[in-house]
């Protein structure tokens, strides 16, 4: 673990290790899903509901 590295790119590479997000990624629905969830948290708005629709 060198600190010289992006300390982003490891805190991701181990939340996706340890939720293991490569097969929700490999599916379209989950990945939009989880697209939705992303918006909905960073605009909590109305209009993440559309992508769904």
């Amino acid at each position: 673990m060198s600190s010289s590295s992006s300390s982003y790119s490891s805190d991701a590479l181990d939340f996706e290790t340890e939720h293991k997000l490569e097969p929700v990624f490999d599916s379209p629905r989950m990945s939009r899903r989880s697209l939705r969830l992303v918006t909905t948290a960073s605009y909590s708005s109305g209009d993440s509901q559309a992508i769904d629709s």
